[in-house]
């Protein structure tokens, strides 16, 4: 479960972009942009909500109740970042690569219920932080395709 929830890493992404332009660059290129910019959307609504609401996490909530948690996380739980930024790479990568879209949706899908089952966060943050994954793509997509 960890290897999963490190799939919703900011580190994952920037080194997943980076091999995909080294893979095709023309093609890559796009991909790179469209996840970079949904990632940087989805960093601005996920602090943001996290600070409005500043929901405790669960590990720290129901210490009792989580078998399997990380090392404690000082931040707020909702929304899910982690989540945000795996459902927004699925879409964007899904939007260039239709043909790989069951196998991001469901890495995504993975992410998140690695994030309940390691104490991290509650469904809610996961199901809000893929929302706002999705809503980061569209922001970022009408964009791009306005400048393009």
């Amino acid at each position: 479960m960890r290897a999963l929830t490190f799939l919703g890493s900011t580190t994952f992404s920037a080194l997943f972009c980076f091999a995909l332009v080294c893979l095709n660059k023309k093609l890559s290129l796009n991909a790179f942009y469209s996840v970079t910019y949904t990632m940087l959307v989805g960093l601005v609504f996920v602090h943001t909500i996290k600070r409005t609401f500043g929901r405790q996490r669960p590990c720290h909530a129901l210490p009792q109740a989580i078998i399997k948690k990380l090392p404690p996380i000082n931040s707020y739980s909702f929304p899910s970042g982690h989540t945000c930024a795996a459902f927004g790479m699925a879409f964007a990568l899904s939007n260039i690569f239709p043909a790989l879209s069951f196998l991001f949706f469901t890495l995504a899908a993975l992410v998140g219920i690695s994030r309940i089952y390691l104490g991290m966060h509650y469904p809610t943050d996961v199901l809000i932080g893929g929302i706002l994954g999705f809503v980061s793509f569209l922001i970022t997509n009408a964009i791009i395709c306005a400048i393009i």
